[in-house]
């Protein structure tokens, strides 16, 4: 199991970086002139702990494991903890990605609202699903922290297959990834922009929330693992691991991308000292973009784009998490 020391370095440089992705995203929020915080900044907030909590278990479980071949109680206890603690801090960013869309999006606020909720309701069903069969996945629930015997089965219970529990939690974080990931897409197509500045919001929806293809990965790597069928949840496996921690990287530093990209370009338009200021810079530049609402005068379609953010610094105020629509 050589993959645990990378484990271990890669979780103690998550530590960090996600300390400064918090920071960042805050720093960027208090400097907006309006609508400094939501709903999503709270809760992205709320996972910070969670994913710090996953790299210090991760960090604990590596430097636990001193022969892969007979795992010792303390990283048995490990690799049960670090299961319980992912699928928490997944959960929460998940949840802060899907109220970021919700709070600037309003084109097609009444299928949104169902679609946001559907979501919302899929990511927490899938989770209490996947916490249920971790918490219960050897009978009795000591097995799973009680070493196995020389022969590889569990001692003194039963439990389900690794390759099962691994299998079923990769497919649905995938399938959920997904959905995340396209939720907000056909709502932006509808935008009215000239093609470059469409390409752009586009692959910032999709950077910020770029996770299928760790979950996919994931997927991969665990039905190459058709040989460990037999083996118990107890064993875990770095490989898989190692993908979780990027998916859960990727995701919790994706979720604030919006925030950050408005601090650079802040800085990168107007110097440092706007950094340290919530001037609203846009607030007397003129709207050049067409609305789809048709009957509608100047000054009104003019409030609707200073809203959709694409005027001026049109990108800017997008990272805002200004409303994006005609509400």
């Amino acid at each position: 199991m050589a993959g645990e020391p990378l484990l271990g370095v890669l979780s103690a440089i998550i530590i960090p970086v996600s300390t400064i992705v918090i920071v960042l995203r805050f720093w960027s929020r208090f400097v907006l002139p309006f609508s400094k915080f939501g709903a999503d900044d709270w809760i992205a907030l709320a996972s910070y702990p969670t994913v710090i909590a996953y790299c210090a278990n991760n960090l604990w479980w590596a430097n636990s494991i001193t022969n892969p071949q007979s795992p010792s109680d303390a990283s048995l206890k490990a690799l049960f903890i670090k299961s319980v603690v992912f699928n928490v801090a997944i959960t929460i960013v998940r949840t802060s990605a899907l109220l970021f869309y919700r709070r600037i999006i309003t084109l097609h606020k009444r299928t949104f609202e169902w679609l946001f909720w559907f979501g919302i309701f899929f990511n927490t069903a899938w989770f209490l699903t996947l916490e249920l069969m971790r918490i219960f996945a050897c009978i009795p629930l000591r097995v799973q922290w009680t070493p196995p015997l020389p022969d590889g089965s569990d001692n003194g219970g039963t439990c389900m297959s690794e390759l099962g529990q691994q299998l079923l939690s990769a497919v649905g974080s995938l399938v959920i990834d997904l959905y995340v990931l396209i939720l907000p897409l056909p709502m932006l197509r509808n935008l009215q922009l000239r093609m470059a500045k469409k390409i752009f919001v586009f692959l910032v929806f999709i950077c910020s929330y770029f996770v299928p293809l760790t979950s996919l990965a994931r997927t991969i790597i665990v039905i190459k693992q058709r040989h460990n069928t037999t083996r118990s949840p107890k064993w875990g496996n770095s490989t898989t691991t190692l993908w979780c921690l990027g998916e859960l990287a990727i995701a919790f530093i994706g979720i604030s991308m919006p925030a950050i990209f408005y601090l650079v370009r802040r800085w990168y338009h107007h110097g440092t000292s706007s950094l340290f200021s919530d001037r609203d810079y846009a607030a007397h530049e003129k709207p050049q973009l067409q609305t789809p609402e048709s009957g509608e005068s100047e000054d009104n379609r003019g409030a609707k784009l200073k809203n959709l953010g694409f005027s001026g610094s049109s990108r800017e105020r997008l990272f805002r998490g200004k409303s994006m629509g005609g509400g």
